[in-house]
C-alpha cells in the first residue's frame, strides 16, 4: 500500500468472510512499516447483512525496526454481524511511503486455555492493556514495547510498573461464571526490573448487578528474576456469583519495579485440592489432582492454630513419599471432630528440595451426638465404630520409682523415672447385635486405636491400647441386645509406619464402576476381604 499524498492512508480487504455473532475471532497480518517511527495499524471490521460497518477493533504495531512483524488482534462478532474484513494503514504517512503486508488471516480464535471465559485481548495484551485496571496502589499499566520485547503468548505483555515499594492490586474485566463450581485463575509472569516480593493470584466474584461478593483466598507466590512463571489459584464460585474478575496483588520490594504479565485465563476445572467432610462416617475425603510425576509428596493436616500433623496414607504417614499417580484420593479418619482443619500439600523434586506447595479450603467434621464417641483403627478404617459412652475414664498416670532409706536421714531418697501416659477404664454400651459384632471385630486385632470424643467433653483425641475387656448384659432377658463394656485404655503414641488398609467409603458401586464381570474380579482379588479392602494381587 503506497500513500498517494501526505496524511493517513489505509487499505481494506475486498473479501468478506461470513461470521457467527457471539464468536470470538482472531486476525493477524505481517506488517512492514516504512520507518521505525511510522504508525502502522491493523483493524478487524464487522459488517451487517447490508454491508454496513457496525464494529471496528484496532491494534497498533510497536515496531522494533523496519522488518516484517506479525500483529495480532481479536474481537467478538456483535449480534447483527454477518461478515468481516481486515484493514491496514499508516497514520501521518509521507507521500510515497509504502506499507507492506503479508499473510493476512482472520479465523475463529483458539483460546489460550480451553474453556477460558476471559477474552483473548484481556489475556494476551496484543492490542493494549485489555481493559485491566489498577484498583489500589501506585502501579501503572501499559502494553510492553516494542514488539517482541516481552511476551509469553503472542508478541506483547502487560507491563506493570510500580514507582515505589508498595502493594498494588490489578483487576481484569468481568467475565461470566457459574456459581457453585470450581474455577482456576492463571497468570504467567516475569520479573523485569527492581524487586517483587510476591504476587498473589485470586478471583473476585460479582452478582448479576456487578456488586462484589468478595474475593477468593488466593495463592501467594514468590517472583524471582530470570524466567517466566505460571501461577494459578483455584476457588469455588459462591452462591449468587454470575461474573468474576482475575485479581493480582503485586508487592514491589523496591522503587521502579517492573513486572510483565501474560497468558491470563479463567476457566472451570476440577479443583487441584478438594476436601469433603463425611461426618456420618467420621472422616474427611481429600482429593489431590494434577500431581507431577516422579515427585515426592508430603501431606499435612493443619489446625487453626497453625499446628501441622502428617496425614496417613497406604504406606504410613505421607512424608516425602514417591508419587505413583497424578491423582490421589485419601480418607483422613484421624481428622479432629468439630474443628476447622485445612490440608497443606508439599511437593519435592528431590528429597529435601521443596518445589511447590498448595493448600485446601477449611473443612469441618461435625459430631451430632455428644453422648457417643468414635473408636477407630488407623490402619483399618472399615472397622471404625461409634459407641455410646457410659462413663469416661478416671485417669491414672503411673510412674516408676525406687525408694531408698539412708541411715541417719529423716527423708527417703526417691529415684523416679518419667511419668507415664494416661491409664483408665472406659465404660461404653453397644445397642445392637451389629454394634457388638463390629466392636469385637475392631478389638480383635489388638492394634493401637484412636479414641475421639465429642468436642467440649474434656477429652482430647487419644491413641490408646486396649487391655483385657469385659462384656456384660444390662438385664437378664436373653433377647436384650444392649451390652455394657469396660475397656482398659493405656495412652499410646500415634503409629508412624502403619498404612491405611483400604477405604471405609468403598461401596459396591465402586466395584461396578471399574469391573464389568465377576471374571474381571477373579483376576485381581484373591478373597472377598481383598475386594472389600481393595487389596489387589
Amino acid at each position: 500500500m503506497t500513500a498517494a499524498a501526505a496524511g493517513n492512508a489505509a487499505a481494506v480487504t475486498v473479501d468478506r468472510p461470513t461470521v457467527t455473532p457471539g464468536t470470538e475471532y482472531l486476525a493477524y497480518a505481517y506488517l512492514q512499516p516504512p520507518t521505525l517511527s511510522s504508525v502502522a495499524w491493523l483493524e478487524l471490521r464487522f459488517y451487517d447483512s447490508n454491508g454496513n460497518q457496525i464494529q471496528v477493533t484496532r491494534a497498533t504495531l510497536a515496531p522494533p525496526g523496519t522488518g516484517m512483524y506479525r500483529q495480532l488482534l481479536s474481537a467478538v462478532a456483535p449480534a447483527s454481524a454477518a461478515t468481516c474484513g481486515i484493514a491496514a494503514g499508516l497514520d501521518g504517512a509521507a507521500a510515497g511511503q509504502v506499507l507492506r503486508l503479508e499473510t493476512v488471516v482472520v479465523r475463529s480464535l483458539i483460546p489460550l486455555v480451553t474453556g477460558t471465559v476471559l477474552p483473548y485481548a484481556s489475556g494476551s495484551f496484543e492490542q493494549g492493556t485489555g481493559g485491566w485496571l489498577v484498583t489500589s496502589g501506585p502501579a501503572t499499566l501499559a502494553r510492553s514495547t516494542p514488539w517482541g520485547a516481552a511476551a509469553y503468548s503472542g508478541n506483547y505483555a502487560l507491563t506493570v510498573t510500580s514507582a515505589t515499594a508498595a502493594t498494588s492490586t490489578l483487576r481484569s474485566p468481568l467475565a461470566p461464571v457459574t456459581e457453585g463450581v470450581n474455577w482456576r485463575a492463571q497468570i504467567i509472569v516475569r520479573h523485569s526490573a527492581g524487586s517483587w516480593t510476591s504476587a498473589t493470584v485470586r478471583v473476585r466474584w460479582y452478582d448479576a448487578a456487578s456488586v462484589s461478593l468478595g474475593t477468593s483466598t488466593g495463592v501467594a507466590y514468590a517472583v524471582p528474576p530470570g524466567s517466566w512463571y505460571l501461577l494459578t489459584s483455584d476457588a469455588v464460585a459462591p452462591a449468587g456469583a454470575t461474573q468474576a474478575a482475575v485479581e493480582i496483588v503485586a508487592v514491589a520490594g523496591s522503587a521502579t519495579s517492573v513486572l510483565w504479565v501474560d497468558g491470563v485465563a479463567l476457566w472451570q476445572v476440577l479443583p487441584l485440592t478438594a476436601v469433603e467432610a463425611v461426618s456420618a462416617d467420621g472422616y474427611v475425603q481429600v482429593t489431590l489432582r494434577e500431581l507431577p510425576a516422579d515427585y515426592l509428596i508430603s501431606l499435612y493436616r493443619v489446625t487453626s492454630d497453625g499446628a501441622r500433623t502428617l496425614v496417613r496414607g497406604p504406606d504410613g504417614l505421607i512424608d516425602q513419599q514417591p508419587l505413583e499417580s497424578d491423582t490421589m484420593v485419601l480418607e483422613d479418619h484421624e481428622a479432629p471432630l468439630g474443628v476447622d482443619v485445612s490440608y497443606r500439600v508439599e511437593l519435592y523434586s528431590n528429597p529435601g528440595v521443596l518445589a511447590a506447595t498448595r493448600s485446601s479450603d477449611p473443612v469441618l467434621l461435625t459430631h451430632s451426638d455428644i453422648n457417643t464417641a468414635w473408636l477407630k483403627d488407623p490402619g483399618n478404617p472399615q472397622r471404625n465404630v461409634r459407641v455410646l459412652v457410659q462413663t469416661a475414664p478416671e485417669w491414672e498416670r503411673p510412674i516408676e520409682q525406687a525408694a531408698h532409706v539412708v541411715r541417719g536421714r529423716r527423708n527417703k531418697v526417691i529415684l523416679s523415672g518419667r511419668r507415664q501416659g494416661l491409664e483408665g477404664d472406659l465404660a461404653i454400651w453397644t445397642r445392637t447385635d451389629a454394634e457388638r459384632q463390629a466392636l469385637h471385630l475392631l478389638l480383635d486385632s489388638g492394634n493401637v486405636l484412636l479414641w475421639q470424643a465429642a468436642p467440649g467433653m474434656g477429652v482430647s483425641d487419644m491413641y490408646v491400647s486396649v487391655a483385657s475387656i469385659s462384656e456384660g448384659r444390662v438385664t437378664h432377658l436373653a433377647q436384650e441386645q444392649w451390652r455394657t463394656w469396660t475397656l482398659p485404655l493405656t495412652e499410646q503414641d500415634a503409629p508412624v509406619t502403619v498404612g491405611v488398609n483400604g477405604a471405609a467409603g468403598r461401596t459396591w458401586q465402586d466395584v461396578l464402576t471399574e469391573f464389568s464381570t465377576w471374571a474381571d474380579l477373579l483376576d485381581v482379588y484373591g478373597t472377598w476381604e481383598a475386594v472389600w479392602l481393595d487389596q489387589r494381587g
